[in-house]
């Protein structure tokens, strides 16, 4: 870091309070239900579960919510629905 570098930096000074949290909280970024139905259709698809299909189908459709949304960046939705899709065709054809 060459923050110590510099004069007039955001991060040395004390935090104006009108423009909110400086380091605003970042753990609920993903709605837990996103998070549960990808978790559930990793898992699905892990184990070739016979609703494996239907599960990876809804959790694709909801990342392409979320990214549509601007909850999360289409190319994680898109990285995120590739993992999944991958990891149920290896264990289909296993």
């Amino acid at each position: 870091d060459h923050i110590d570098l510099l004069r007039d930096h955001a991060l040395r000074e004390p935090n104006d309070d009108r423009l909110g949290p400086r380091f605003p909280d970042m753990t609920t970024t993903y709605t837990p239900e996103l998070r549960t139905i990808v978790k559930k259709a990793r898992a699905a698809a892990t184990s070739g579960a016979e609703n494996a299909a239907e599960l990876v189908k809804t959790a694709q459709s909801e990342l392409d919510k979320a990214a549509k949304k601007g909850v999360i960046p289409s190319e994680r939705a898109d990285r995120v629905k590739g993992r999944i899709a991958k990891t149920r065709a290896t264990n289909e054809s296993a």
